[in-house]
């Protein structure tokens, strides 16, 4: 795996919001959006502004259900940056997402767009969210699968709010994580 606080590090040297293109904001939204959420691609393309709900603490989605028939005309989050505009497919989610990655320094070679839930799901586990949580955000069922998958160490170089804010956070140290077996142990050095 590859360490997201070298992504959130390079989000943090880019100009203030305002001042970015949309085009960089956008990437920018959707790298949040899969390391803060971390859903599959095709999931982010599916957020939908009908199914979204703002409060004090930011945004909330809810994923329309496919076996509803919805007659409204469908309103995606994220769109395409070129005429005509429409609804990002899954591909330019993960080309975005990899593009961010790319100017942050990770290998792409090595490290699809996917990688970020493995990422992200490593580090909130280290921050201590429960593995209950991190399934129920990850909309992962089997607890052996996260462990088989998903948890692996980083590259030497390399409740929902909860697991948010604990994977977006900056760690003072380094993040080392160890794996014996099935059970992940955490460090900050």
């Amino acid at each position: 795996m590859w360490d997201i606080d070298i992504v959130l590090k390079f989000l943090l040297s880019q100009s203030v919001n305002p001042d970015l293109d949309l085009k960089t904001l956008t990437k920018k939204l959707t790298i949040l959006l899969a390391i803060a959420a971390p859903k599959r691609s095709s999931e982010i393309a599916r957020l939908d502004i009908r199914f979204m709900q703002i409060n004090n603490e930011g945004a909330k989605f809810q994923l329309p259900d496919f076996r509803v028939k919805d007659k409204s005309k469908p309103n995606p989050l994220l769109r395409t940056l070129v005429k005509p505009l429409r609804g990002a497919s899954s591909y330019t989610i993960a080309n975005w997402i990899k593009d961010i990655m790319k100017l942050a320094g990770i290998d792409t070679a090595k490290f699809e767009a996917h990688s970020t839930r493995g990422s992200s799901t490593s580090k909130a586990k280290c921050q201590g969210v429960s593995v209950s949580e991190i399934l129920k955000i990850s909309d992962w069922s089997n607890a052996l699968t996260l462990k088989k998958f998903y948890f692996r160490p980083l590259l030497e170089d390399s409740s929902n709010d909860q697991f948010s804010k604990k994977v977006l956070s900056l760690p003072s140290g380094m993040l080392v994580i160890m794996i014996y077996a099935l059970n992940v142990q955490c460090y900050i050095l």
